[in-house]
């Protein structure tokens, strides 16, 4: 969940702890500041979601340093109590934890998929 300046201002524990992070470390911060090569079409993603759209794509590739990820992921503007756009919040789930799952394989991905099935982040 984000501000209307992309800041944190909450992310599940499970999304930051795949990628080495602190949760404690993130909240308040930009994230493209945390993810300075985030690329055009995502910031045009988050500026269409801050200005209304609510988008959602339901197999979407993610090309990341460490490999290639396939993700299903949707984002919403949110209300504050005065009734002003308050920011976004994005949901982004795995989609290979989902399908070794189907799969019956174990490990920890898996796992953890099967323990929290959505997780509310945004991605690179």
């Amino acid at each position: 969940m984000f501000d209307h300046n992309m800041r944190y201002l909450q992310v599940s524990d499970l999304r930051f702890s795949d990628y080495g992070a602190d949760n404690s470390k993130v909240l308040g911060r930009s994230q493209y500041e945390l993810f300075s090569g985030i690329s055009n079409r995502w910031k045009e993603m988050h500026r269409r979601g801050l200005n209304g759209e609510t988008l959602r794509v339901d197999e979407d590739r993610w090309d990341r340093e460490d490999g290639t990820n396939w993700i299903r992921w949707g984002i919403r503007r949110w209300w504050n109590l005065g009734e002003l756009p308050g920011g976004l919040a994005m949901l982004a789930i795995e989609l290979e934890q989902i399908k070794n799952r189907a799969r019956g394989r174990s490990g920890p991905r898996s796992k953890r998929a099967t323990r929290n099935k959505t997780d509310i982040s945004c991605t690179a």
